[in-house]
């Protein structure tokens, strides 16, 4: 403590309550001539002055922060990790969904060992199924890298389908059959959805998408076979090593989206004067 604050505490008792960074910087600020004359004291109000102001400082910064509202920080990994889950998913589930799908619209079928053997395996993969569209919505509204997340739910749904294609014996086969199968599923469950939002009985809905599925089937499955087929004759051996079953099923399914869009809408097209049948929201959620 300088020689001035001591004296000043000693003479007036009243100020034992004030702190000596503020006794300073009143007497700094009222009677600069006692700066000039006690070094120790100058110190003392050079320091007290900008403490207060550095106490200043942190109080504006913390009530410009309480008033903003808190936004949750984007995280790019967590949005990946939702959208490969849910390709994944899909890519192991739906297949197996969607061969029952069209084993019960087979008179008599459903009945046989081979039929309810795949309304069990259905039931069993209708979890699976379920939870990867809800990672899939959550990848969605997740903020984060869209890019990242497109290319990890790709990756998951290449992961998925390889299964099928790694079948002994059969992996030729299995593999367009499988890519099929989800393309299937995937459009039948949208196209089904979208026309009885657009106001179909559920029998008229389950009929119509039957048709647009098995149309965005076929051309998914083909277009894997063909590319399993003459993808190295093509693009040569390379190309056909890096881009695995799972990865050419995705790039399949990317073409049926482009190929088939204009074929699932006009399918959707009403035979009456109901145009919402072909909104852009049906649209949308088929394509």
């Amino acid at each position: 403590m300088s020689e001035t604050l001591k004296a000043l505490r000693k003479r007036y008792p009243r100020y034992a309550e004030v702190s000596d960074e503020e006794l300073a910087i009143r007497i700094g600020e009222r009677f600069p001539v006692y700066l000039e004359r006690d070094a120790g004291l100058r110190e003392e109000f050079e320091t007290a002055k900008a403490s207060a102001a550095d106490r200043r400082k942190r109080m504006a910064e913390a009530e410009e922060n309480a008033a903003e509202p808190y936004q949750e920080p984007p995280s790019t990994v967590a949005k990946a990790g939702y959208a490969f889950l849910g390709g994944l998913a899909s890519a192991v589930a739906d297949p197996v969904m969607g061969a029952a799908d069209i084993a019960s619209r087979v008179p008599g079928l459903s009945w046989t060992p081979g039929g309810r053997s795949l309304q069990t395996a259905a039931q069993l993969a209708e979890p699976l199924s379920e939870a990867g569209l809800g990672a899939s919505t959550v990848a969605e509204v997740t903020p984060g890298n869209q890019i990242a997340s497109e290319i990890a739910g790709t990756i998951g749904s290449g992961v998925g389908s390889a299964a099928y294609s790694l079948v002994p014996g059969v992996g030729v086969i299995a593999g367009p059959v499988a890519a099929g199968l989800q393309s299937y599923e995937s459009t039948r469950r949208d196209a089904e959805t979208a026309l009885r939002q657009a106001g179909m009985s559920p029998e008229e809905a389950r009929a119509k998408s039957f048709s647009i599925a098995t149309k965005a089937g076929l051309i998914t499955g083909g277009v894997t076979a063909a590319f399993n087929r003459y993808g190295g004759k093509m693009f040569g051996k390379g190309v056909e090593r890096t881009l695995g079953s799972g990865v050419r099923k995705v790039v399949a399914e990317d073409i049926r989206k482009g190929i088939g869009s204009r074929m699932v809408v006009v399918d959707c097209t009403p035979s009456s004067s109901d145009e919402s049948l072909v909104s852009p929201p049906m649209t949308r959620a088929i394509s």
